[in-house]
């Protein structure tokens, strides 16, 4: 809180950064990762529950 009378000044407002330079740093390249996981074989198999009858 400021005095009565006085101005306050609006906060800094930091730039925004932008997204991380991958290409520019030096981590080792893996040809063993996968980009995209097979998500088919993480799925559970599908069961009926048969304890709830409507």
């Amino acid at each position: 809180l400021n005095h009565i009378g006085v101005e306050s000044a609006p906060p800094h407002i930091t730039p925004a950064r932008g997204p991380p330079l991958w290409e520019g740093c030096d981590a080792p390249v893996d040809d063993g990762a996968q980009g995209e996981p097979d998500w088919d074989l993480a799925a559970q198999p599908d069961e009926v529950d048969q304890r709830v009858n409507w």
